[in-house]
């Protein structure tokens, strides 16, 4: 029996068969690198999207604070606390609140450090702090800032816990504050400060990001300061949080994110687009 036709046919069928697969294979690789390519260029969309979201709302609130603290209401109050100015202004800082799903809180607190007037927004719901209820925040951080600002200066407090006579609110509630100086006939009477609540912020600006990506802010150390993830947020605050970091879980993109010419990094899993913002 011959079998050097047999050897022919088995080669020459492997050899046919082998260049449709390698054909697929081709079109398959191209089509995944179409596909990524696509998905890295939406990556850095969103990332310029959420960037603008934030100086539009940035813009908004430090147009608001100003208008606020210069607005005859507040004037009035300052120079007579009686019932009927404080109502009045009470309730323009609660339209105020309603309009920005953000504000938590509008406060005007003195040069000493005491809240003279305070309006909340709790999940929606509109509150005046009783007058006796009203607080001492002189030893608070973002007042001793306050203090430095000149007159008509906006200044910006880092993201950190919401204290309330002295404790942590629970559950926890990450807050960023504005604020502003009131001045009349040049002479400091206060600051009116805006508490804004950062998980409204979040979801403002995450609202048309694809579920395929997922938007974080960290800060110069590596800790989260606003996620998704609640639960990792503040690690540089929460004790049993401070593994959460992304200097520790991935070196490689904290060291290109430190470097200034460089928006976006790649590994086997994933792709990042990055961009530094200030928000003070």
């Amino acid at each position: 029996m011959n079998l050097k036709p047999i050897k022919y046919f088995v080669v020459t069928f492997l050899l046919i068969g082998a260049t449709p697969i390698f054909y697929f294979w081709t079109l398959y690789q191209t089509e995944l690198n179409a596909i990524q390519s696509l998905r890295e260029t939406e990556a850095k969309h969103q990332l310029n999207y959420s960037q603008n979201a934030i100086n539009e709302i940035s813009s908004e609130l430090s147009t608001s604070l100003r208008l606020l603290s210069d607005s005859r209401a507040l004037l009035q109050f300052i120079q007579s606390p009686s019932l009927k100015n404080r109502a009045l202004l009470e309730s323009l800082w609660a339209l105020t609140a309603t309009n920005y799903s953000y504000i938590s809180q509008v406060r005007f607190i003195d040069t000493d450090g005491m809240e003279q007037s305070r309006v909340d927004d709790i999940n929606g719901e509109i509150k005046v702090t009783p007058i006796y209820q009203l607080q001492d925040k002189s030893q608070r951080n973002y007042f001793l800032y306050a203090q430095t600002l000149k007159a008509e200066e906006v200044g910006t407090f880092g993201i950190d816990l919401e204290v309330e006579n002295g404790k942590v609110v629970i559950p926890l509630q990450p807050t960023l504050r504005i604020f502003t100086p009131v001045e009349v006939a040049d002479e400091r009477k206060g600051y009116l400060v805006f508490n804004l609540d950062v998980y409204e912020i979040i979801e403002e600006i995450d609202y048309s990001i694809d579920s395929h990506y997922n938007l974080e802010f960290v800060d110069l150390e590596g800790y989260y300061l606003a996620s998704k993830n609640k639960e990792k947020m503040l690690g540089n605050l929460i004790e049993e949080r401070d593994s959460f970091n992304l200097l520790i879980e991935n070196p490689n993109l904290w060291r290109a994110m430190e470097d200034r010419n460089i928006h976006n990094f790649k590994d086997k899993k994933h792709f990042y687009a990055f961009n530094k913002y200030s928000i003070r």
